[in-house]
């Protein structure tokens, strides 16, 4: 049976994703149409770009919107005058944004069930406008994985999380 993955809604094998949800400077990805196939012969070799992820500025409401989805109460998230009294110079957005486009890239990337392990390193606060860039860069090739350093940046290049993981090719 061939191993299937839900992408918004549109239910396709794995290895073929609709044209919007793939990174178009990825070499192994051949476009057919209204498809792209991962090529699971010869994949990214080590040093190459094997995913990534640009967000759109994360606004004040996104933070707030977060907050409560979290159910978190820190003032650190909503409150300018708490957050410059932690030396802040206001708001900062919650790491799950960091996390969630990490994790985004992956899946979009691999699929959800080609993700075996990730883990991401908060590294640096992420501000209401800050726009991230999540990249994966192949370490090891191995029997059918790879292993993958990421990193999520901000528009300045500061790297706001960094991490692993290890994806099914």
């Amino acid at each position: 049976m061939t191993d299937l993955i839900d992408v918004h809604s549109h239910v396709v094998p794995l290895g073929v994703f609709p044209e919007a949800h793939r990174d178009p400077g990825l070499p192994w990805v051949r476009r057919t149409g209204a498809v792209a196939e991962v090529s699971l012969g010869a994949g990214p070799a080590v040093g190459e770009i094997a995913a990534s992820l640009r967000s759109d500025p994360i606004g004040r409401m996104n933070i707030a919107f977060m907050a409560v989805a979290m159910r978190d109460p820190n003032p650190v998230h909503v409150e300018d005058d708490f957050a410059r009294q932690t030396g802040m110079p206001g708001v900062i957005a919650h790491g799950t944004f960091v996390l969630g486009y990490a994790g985004a890239m992956l899946t979009r990337a691999f699929g959800v069930a080609a993700v075996r392990r990730w883990r991401v390193d908060l590294t640096a606060p992420v501000f209401p406008g800050d726009v991230l860039d999540a990249e994966a860069v192949v370490q090891e090739v191995g029997a059918g994985e790879l292993e993958l350093t990421l990193a999520v940046r901000n528009q300045q290049g500061t790297v706001v999380g960094r991490g692993r993981a290890t994806v099914r090719r």
